[in-house]
């Protein structure tokens, strides 16, 4: 009872201590000597949560750098909670709170982009119209059908969907499957339409009537980290390996989660 009365009047929230701080942060106890009220930047976030780290090479420490990561977007603005006993938000899930992190949705667009163009830096599709932010900005806002979109992120699946439509001119293939150059990543055949128009095989599609629209799952083979999105290209083949189409696979963002315990 007296501890609890000690937290209320320190005026913390919950039990006076902070959730697991995000990756790098210091392991922060029960505020029973008023840390959180220590915030010599002003931001509100407390000290011991920023840490004496220097995330964006400036020579001021995170506790005393208003713009911790040097994206143009204030930490006050980026935090994301109210409480200064409480760690930081990280958006994209991956450990690293947006406040230190140049993209903090994992979209493949930085932070400091996102905010110029009017979209949202914790958001990685910010007018949630299934489109990425990164598909509007680089690639034709996902208007051709054919290009697949396979997003790197903690709390996004994985999965990108590239869509073929054949030419109605009679023609029946007897199999059609798609192909990835050296990308590494698995292809799976999902759906067609109209129903009945081709067969779905582990492979790919069997008897696929003219005017058929094929559509395959497109998903990382294993965990990837890299700096700048991957471009491949995608094609549409029949046994012989003739190419009936081509498309894009765009992969992009990171796997830098923190492990699940179970």
């Amino acid at each position: 009872m007296r501890l609890a009365f000690l937290f209320a009047l320190l005026g913390c929230s919950g039990e006076g201590r902070a959730p697991d701080p995000p990756r790098g942060y210091p392991d922060v106890g029960p505020d029973v000597y008023g840390w959180c009220s220590e915030d010599a930047d002003g931001d509100g976030i407390a000290d011991r949560l920023e840490g004496f780290g220097d995330e964006d090479g400036d020579g001021m420490p995170n506790r005393l750098d208003s713009d911790s990561d040097n994206d143009g977007i204030p930490d006050a603005e980026e935090r994301g909670v109210d409480d200064p006993c409480l760690a930081p938000i990280a958006s994209d899930g991956d450990g690293l709170a947006d406040f230190l992190d140049l993209d903090s949705d994992a979209d493949g667009v930085d932070d400091a982009d996102e905010v110029a163009r009017g979209l949202d830096p914790r958001s990685a599709d910010s007018d949630h119209d299934g489109c990425f932010d990164l598909a509007e900005i680089a690639f034709d806002a996902c208007a051709d059908p054919r290009d697949a979109f396979v997003p790197l992120m903690c709390e996004v699946p994985a999965v990108g969907r590239a869509t073929f439509t054949l030419p109605d001119d009679g023609v029946v293939h007897a199999a059609l499957s798609l192909t990835t150059g050296e990308l590494f990543v698995f292809v799976r055949p999902s759906s067609v339409v109209p129903a009945g128009a081709a067969e779905l095989t582990p492979d790919g599609f069997t008897n696929v009537r003219p005017g058929a629209t094929l559509t395959f799952d497109i998903t990382p083979r294993s965990f990837l980290t890299f700096d700048e999105p991957v471009v491949g290209e995608s094609s549409l083949r029949d046994p012989a390996g003739t190419v009936i189409d081509r498309g894009r696979v765009v992969i992009f963002g990171n796997t830098a989660c923190p492990p699940i315990l179970i």
